[in-house]
């Protein structure tokens, strides 16, 4: 509306006015809908895991600042959550190395999907319609990590405490059906990886 938009307004202060109480990010199930086309594809591709659990996962970002290498995980964090069973990984990483897939393909052999036909880089339109495929999305901060939410889909997200987009809420309130596994700066990784591996084993028994 008029009132709000003015060339003096910071774009960080938008949330003051449109989101101005916690109950106002759950008025409304917002996601982006993906082409029906592209998502029946990937759903076609996944299918032949039957009922296992269809799992996305970004691991880090490209940004290499002291502030992203907080942030991301390495790839070798993840490894307790490989051994459960029934549960397929898919990759929404983009520009996963060549040592990050081999380490992937040694570590859940055919229950990894690599989509060596997606750039998740710059096929948006692409990413989205993988993650509205999935079961869930668990991911650090990387954008690659905020479609499966985006789309609707269960969301985990890593963060570190004190994120500034959580909000002081353990989760980042701006996509629907999303969940913060958080960590304090003074620990490693390992303590939320566990938290993590407990919670999917349990969603994976439901």
């Amino acid at each position: 509306s008029s009132d709000v938009c003015s060339s003096d307004l910071a774009i960080g202060s938008l949330v003051k006015i449109l989101r101005p109480t916690r109950e106002s990010f759950y008025r409304k199930d917002y996601r982006l809908v993906p082409d029906p086309a592209r998502e029946r594809h990937w759903r076609d591709r996944l299918a032949k895991y039957g009922t296992a659990l269809k799992v996305g996962i970004s691991w880090r970002s490209a940004r290499q600042d002291s502030i992203g290498l907080r942030a991301h995980t390495v790839i070798e964090e993840w490894k307790p959550l490989f051994d459960i069973p029934d549960v397929v990984f898919v990759n929404l990483q983009y520009h996963a190395t060549d040592a990050e897939r081999e380490f992937l393909k040694l570590a859940l052999g055919d229950r990894f999907v690599f989509p060596d036909d997606l750039d998740a880089f710059n096929d948006l339109e692409g990413l989205l319609a993988l993650s509205s495929a999935l079961d869930l999305g668990i991911a650090t901060v990387g954008t690659s990590g905020f479609f499966p939410a985006a789309a609707g889909i269960p969301a985990w997200h890593l963060l570190r405490r004190g994120d500034p987009l959580a909000l002081g809420m353990g989760h980042r309130p701006w996509f629907p059906r999303t969940r913060g596994f958080t960590k304090r700066d003074d620990e490693s990784w390992a303590r939320v990886m566990n938290e993590v591996r407990e919670t999917l084993d349990r969603l994976r028994r439901a």
